[in-house]
């Protein structure tokens, strides 16, 4: 069996790591899967995925834009139309989707199934011409998908009612799936100890995230002595963050570590984690931290997925007064729902179900 995955670039954000973990599965059944990162090349962890695995083929060219790399993506294609045809065809960003689609409408790819999948409530979260853009590309080059992927139910209607019709025929909701054995094994694979609890945290430093609202509201909150704040990732807001946390005198309490190869080391070891984002698609990070057996997890209502999760803290709004007041309920009380996070994450999140239902959906 072969497949073709493409992606934009190489940084493994939520979107990426779906792709990872159905790589992944793949893989360790056997499939031939080929890899295309449309620019800027490839990052460490497909790197070490083709070391690990002979059956994976990574073709990264190293495309500064993206723009360009859509072209070196037309000419690789163009030269295996004649010469190479997939059982699986897969991609998780709106324009990527678009792209294939319209290259299958014009015989271009070849394949049994071509799966798409949405990566967050895009017609809510763009105006203007940004908007007017996706819409163009959901009614001109959308439909020859065999299987559209909505991560939640909300995110189905939505997309629906914004465009005012269906993009494909066959759009199914499917939660996200996590790679179980790739967690433990990085968990396993470090020894840490902490000499103060810790609330971690874990994203792309861009605004949607609202990590500048939530480095203000564990400032405020009651329990800023109790525990030390980790900050996980690297964007565009960094040294917006930076500023934040010097103005509020944060700099012994506050750690901000960048881009990691293993976040779920840190995820094992806080006491809390923390959702602050405005808009998801669905927050990946959380069952990441959930499958990494963390004790408590608070999160904004950033999408109507986080509502269907049991024992976990959900604030008011994405406000820092809504932030302050759940923080504060840890300066007395701290729950420890770990071992009901794992079991939930393996009987609702694992890549088994996730490839269960795309094969009753048709595809796979």
């Amino acid at each position: 069996m072969k497949a073709l995955f493409v992606l934009p670039s190489p940084i493994i954000g939520g979107a990426e790591r779906v792709a990872f973990n159905v790589i992944n599965y793949l893989l360790e059944n056997q499939w031939v899967v080929s890899l295309y990162i449309v620019s800027k090349g490839a990052g460490t962890d497909w790197l070490l995925l083709s070391e690990k695995y002979p059956n994976f083929k990574l073709i990264a060219p190293k495309y500064s834009r993206e723009l360009t790399g859509l072209i070196g993506l037309l000419k690789f294609i163009w030269s295996i139309r004649k010469l190479d045809s997939f059982d699986l065809v897969f991609s998780t960003h709106t324009h990527i989707n678009g792209v294939l689609s319209l290259f299958r409408r014009l015989k271009f790819i070849r394949c049994a199934s071509l799966v798409s999948r949405e990566s967050t409530f895009i017609l809510e979260r763009f105006f203007g011409l940004k908007r007017m853009f996706f819409i163009f590309i959901y009614k001109y080059c959308y439909g020859q998908q065999n299987l559209l992927i909505c991560q939640t139910n909300g995110m189905k209607k939505s997309l629906v009612e914004n465009l005012g019709f269906e993009p494909c025929k066959n759009i199914v909701v499917i939660k996200n799936p996590l790679y179980l054995k790739e967690i433990d094994s990085k968990i396993l694979s470090v020894k840490m100890e902490l000499t103060k609890p810790i609330i971690v945290c874990c994203g792309r430093l861009i605004k949607l995230k609202g990590f500048d609202k939530l480095i203000i509201a564990y400032d405020q909150s009651l329990i800023r002595n109790k525990y030390d704040l980790v900050i996980i990732g690297d964007g565009s807001e960094v040294f917006a963050l930076k500023d934040i946390i010097k103005k509020c005198n944060l700099g012994d309490s506050v750690r901000m570590l960048g881009n990691i190869d293993n976040p779920f080391i840190w995820f094992a070891l806080a006491d809390i984690g923390i959702i602050s984002s405005d808009r998801e698609g669905f927050p990946n990070v959380l069952i990441e931290m959930m499958a990494s057996s963390i004790k408590s997890i608070i999160t904004t209502p950033c999408t109507d997925g986080v509502f269907e999760i049991p024992k976990i803290y959900i604030t008011d709004n994405s406000t820092v007064d809504a932030m302050v007041r759940v923080l504060n309920k840890f300066i007395e009380k701290q729950d420890n729902n770990s071992l009901f996070y794992r079991a939930y994450v393996e009987s609702e999140h694992s890549i088994d179900n996730f490839v269960e239902k795309c094969i009753k959906a048709g595809v796979l």
